[in-house]
C-alpha cells in the first residue's frame, strides 16, 4: 500500500513521535492516513484513465473520427465513470476523517458508510479479463495509436491503458487490510475498537463477495500473460503473489439465518417514469441510468445468463409458460429452452426456425462453452437488435447497480445499517413478463450485516421493475418497491419504528 512517490512521514505527529501508538509488525508505524494519501494517488490514476482515455473515445462516437463503438467502449472500461464518482466523494470524507482528533474511528465511519458501494467491484473485475483480451487483440490501428498517443502525453505520467485498468483490482483489499492491522492492534478496551471491528467485519464481508471474481481474475490473467508473454514484465499480480502479497483469496464469512424468528412488515412503490419535459427530473435521470445499462449490455448478457437461468420464469397473458427452477437437465440445455420461449413471443416464425436450428448445432459439452455458443447464436441468428436479445439485455447484475445505489442512499445510510444480499433460491428471482405490457421484474432480498440472532438484524425485500414499449425500443418507466421488511421478533420498538419508517412512503429512494 505504501507508495514512494509521495512519502510523508506516515504515523508519527510533529515532534516525529508515533501518533495513536499504532506500531506495527517489526517497528513499523500504522497510520491511518494510509489511505488517505493513497487514495489521492488512486484518484489520480482513475482520471487519467477516464479523462485521458475513456472521455476522447466518447466524444468520438459517432463521428467519422470514430474509434470504438458504445458497445467495445463499456467492454473495456465497464463502470468506470461511477467508480470515479464514488471515489471522489470517498477521498473527500477521509481527508476530513483524517484531521479529526480520534483518527481511527473517524476513518473506520467513512469506510462503513462507504462499503455498500465497493460492491461495484464485482461487475469491473468479472469484466477484467474480456477488457484486457480487447485491447491487446484488438487489430485496429486507430485504436493502437491512440493508446499509444496517449502514453507518451505526458499528462499520462507515462502509464497505459492496460496497466491503469487493472488497478482497481489491486485496490479493492487494501481497504480492509488497512483497517484490520489497526483493529489487530488496538486493544479490545480501547474506545475505537468497536467502530474498527465494525469496519473491519464488513469490508471483509464485502471483499470476500468479489473473491470468486479476484480468483477467475488471477487465474485468467496467468493464462492470458503465458499467451502474451511480453506482458510478463507489467503484470503486477504475478509480481505481488511473487513477494507473498495477498491482494485476492479472501474469505467469506457466512452467515446463517432461522426464517422463524422474523416478523412481517408492509409494502410501498415508487415510480420513476419520463416527465416529457424539456428540463429533465430527478426521476428522468434516474431511468436514464437504467436505460444506459440496458442499451449497452452486452458481454454481460453472455456471461449472466447462464448463472442465472434458474432463477428466471417467463409468463404471458394466459399464464406462467417457462419456469427453470424446478427442471432438470443440463444449464445449456435450460438456456436453450428459455432462449426458445422468449423468442417464440416476440419473434417470427422463420426467425424461429433459424433459431431453433442454430441451438441445436451448438456442440456445447462444458459449461465454458456456453458463453460463445449464446455470443454466436445472437450475434449471427438472432441479432443484437432483435426484441429476444432487448429481453435480455436486462437479466444480468449490473442492471442493479442504480437502484443498489439508492437503496444505499435512502435506506441503510439513514439508519446506520449496512447491508448483503441473502444468498437463497428466494434472494433473486427474475420475472419476464411478455404481452400488451412488456415489462422485467428483478426481485431481491438484503439483509443487515446484524447475526441473525442479534435483535437488530432484519431483511428487507425489494423489487426493480423496468417497462418497455411493445416493440422493446424504449424504456418507459422504472418501478423500485419495497415488497417486505422482516424483523427480529425481540428489536427494540423504537428501532423497529425507524425501519419500517425508512422503507415506507415518499420516503424511498427520494433524490
Amino acid at each position: 500500500m505504501e507508495d514512494t512517490a509521495e512519502a510523508p512521514s506516515r504515523g508519527k505527529g510533529k515532534a516525529g513521535e508515533p501518533k495513536d501508538g499504532e506500531t506495527g509488525i517489526f517497528g513499523f508505524q500504522i497510520d491511518p492516513n494510509e489511505l488517505v494519501h493513497t487514495e489521492k494517488l488512486y484518484i489520480e490514476r482513475l482520471r487519467i484513465l477516464l479523462y485521458h482515455y475513456h472521455d476522447p473515445l466518447k466524444a468520438l462516437i459517432g463521428t467519422k473520427k470514430e474509434i470504438l463503438n458504445e458497445e467495445d467502449l463499456r467492454r473495456v472500461f465497464n463502470i468506470l465513470p461511477l467508480l470515479h464518482s464514488f471515489h471522489e466523494k470517498l477521498h473527500k470524507d477521509l481527508q476530513a476523517a483524517g484531521v479529526s482528533e480520534r483518527r481511527k474511528a473517524a476513518i473506520a465511519s467513512v469506510l462503513v458508510k462507504h462499503a455498500p458501494y465497493l460492491r461495484m467491484y464485482k461487475d469491473y473485475v468479472n469484466n477484467m479479463k474480456a477488457a484486457l483480451d480487447f485491447v491487446i487483440k484488438s487489430k485496429s490501428k486507430k485504436f493502437k495509436d491512440f493508446m499509444l498517443s496517449k502514453k507518451l502525453d505526458p499528462a499520462a505520467k507515462n502509464l497505459d491503458l492496460m496497466s491503469l485498468l487493472v488497478l482497481p483490482v489491486h485496490r479493492l483489499p487494501q481497504y480492509k487490510d488497512l483497517i484490520v492491522g489497526l483493529l489487530e492492534r488496538t486493544e479490545t478496551k480501547d474506545k475505537d475498537y468497536e467502530v474498527l471491528k465494525k469496519a473491519a467485519d464488513l469490508l471483509s464481508e464485502v471483499t470476500g463477495q468479489v473473491n470468486a471474481g479476484l480468483k477467475n481474475y488471477e487465474d485468467s490473467m496467468a493464462k492470458f500473460i503465458d499467451e502474451n508473454p511480453k506482458l510478463k514484465r507489467k503484470d503486477k499480480c504475478a509480481k505481488d503473489k511473487k513477494e507473498g502479497k495477498k491482494d485476492g483469496d479472501l474469505p467469506l464469512p457466512t452467515l446463517r439465518r432461522k426464517p422463524s424468528m422474523l416478523g412481517t412488515g408492509t409494502s410501498v412503490e415508487r415510480e420513476f417514469s419520463r416527465s416529457g419535459q424539456e428540463v429533465k427530473t430527478k426521476a428522468d435521470l434516474f431511468v436514464e441510468q437504467f436505460e444506459r445499462t440496458w442499451r449497452n449490455a452486452q458481454t454481460v448478457v453472455y456471461k449472466d445468463l447462464p448463472r442465472l437461468v434458474r432463477r428466471i420464469f417467463v409468463r404471458t397473458p394466459t399464464g406462467e409458460i417457462f419456469q427453470c427452477e424446478d427442471k432438470k437437465g443440463s444449464v445449456w440445455d435450460n438456456v436453450r429452452q428459455l432462449v426458445t420461449v422468449v423468442a417464440k413471443e416476440l419473434e417470427t416464425k422463420e426467425k424461429c426456425e433459424e433459431l431453433e436450428k442454430a441451438l441445436n448445432d451448438q456442440n456445447v459439452s462444458h459449461a465454458s462453452e456456453i458463453m460463445p455458443s449464446l455470443k454466436n447464436v445472437f450475434e449471427k441468428t438472432l441479432g443484437l437488435k432483435s426484441r429476444t436479445f432487448s429481453i435480455f439485455r436486462t437479466t444480468h447484475q449490473s442492471i442493479l447497480v442504480p437502484a443498489m445505489v439508492k437503496l444505499a442512499e435512502t435506506v441503510f445510510q439513514p439508519l446506520g445499517q449496512n447491508f448483503k444480499d441473502v444468498n437463497r433460491p428466494d434472494g433473486w428471482k427474475i420475472q419476464i413478463h411478455i404481452g400488451e405490457a412488456i415489462y422485467v421484474i428483478h426481485s431481491r432480498i438484503e439483509q443487515s450485516l446484524h447475526s441473525p440472532t442479534d435483535p437488530l438484524h432484519f431483511e428487507c425485500e425489494w423489487s426493480l421493475r423496468l417497462s418497455f414499449d411493445k416493440k422493446l425500443e424504449d424504456l418507459k418507466a422504472v418501478f423500485v418497491r419495497i415488497i417486505d421488511v422482516k424483523t427480529h421478533p425481540e428489536m427494540p420498538k423504537d428501532h423497529k419504528d425507524k425501519v419500517l419508517e425508512a422503507l415506507k412512503g415518499e420516503g424511498y429512494l427520494i433524490s
